[in-house]
């Protein structure tokens, strides 16, 4: 298993914070999901057969 990122830490909480004060962040949003992805396709959550 690979080593995970910090996005968790650093574009979870400016989406949190977006949340909270009604500013959409969609960038940041998509980025979050890209690389959580890509941490689960790392990780082997993905069957490819």
């Amino acid at each position: 298993m690979k080593r995970h990122t910090e996005i968790d830490m650093f574009s979870g909480a400016v989406i949190k914070m977006g949340k909270e004060l009604g500013i959409p962040t969609p960038y940041n949003e998509y980025t979050y999901h890209l690389i959580k992805a890509l941490e689960e396709k790392n990780d082997g959550k993905f069957d490819y057969d």
